[in-house]
């Protein structure tokens, strides 16, 4: 977290509720460093004081999780039509309301989340066979873990048999042609 200005380096810099947060200092300009694991999954208010007494108004600055990571999905391939059921792991997934994927340019759609390292989605239509894209994870609706080299999702037709042969066979299998 930084939030940058132009303050006066002071020993009375403080901000409100949040002792974890410590001043940095460059020049006339200064930092606020945050240990986002104590905050972890919790909604962050700032309100920043250079004199002790008085407070500038409260910043809701959203909520903190951590940086999560996209290692892999299963499988890499599903209809253009959509409706497969996507694997996706990785690390930081958070249970909320908010958690979705992303296919491509395609809007989010939902996530199911299973573990802190496993979330399902399923594909939505996409407008044509043969395209590859990137698989992106929210866990806030807003801010996506970038996509790995192996979180390509490839659209395809969907396959349609026409015939089988022999049409016919033993329940135990062994027949080839």
């Amino acid at each position: 977290l930084e939030t940058k200005g132009v303050f006066v380096n002071s020993s009375f810099m403080e901000c409100m509720g949040m002792p974890s947060l410590e001043p940095l200092f460059s020049d006339e300009e200064k930092a606020w460093s945050l240990d986002r694991s104590l905050v972890s999954g919790s909604s962050v208010t700032l309100s920043i004081t250079t004199n002790g007494l008085d407070w500038s108004d409260e910043t809701d600055l959203g909520s903190f999780f951590p940086n999560g990571t996209l290692h892999s999905i299963s499988p890499r391939i599903g209809s253009y039509l959509g409706g497969t059921e996507v694997i996706v792991r990785g690390t930081g997934f958070v249970a909320l309301p908010t958690l979705a994927c992303k296919f491509g340019d395609l809007l989010p759609v939902k996530a199911s989340y299973v573990s802190d390292v496993e979330i399902v989605c399923v594909s939505p239509a996409f407008g044509g066979s043969g395209n590859t894209v990137p698989i992106g994870v929210t866990i806030n609706g807003y801010h996506y873990i970038a996509s790995s080299k192996n979180a390509l999702f490839e659209y395809h037709a969907d396959v349609v048999l026409e015939s089988i042969t022999p049409k016919m066979g033993p329940s135990s299998g062994g027949v080839t042609t």
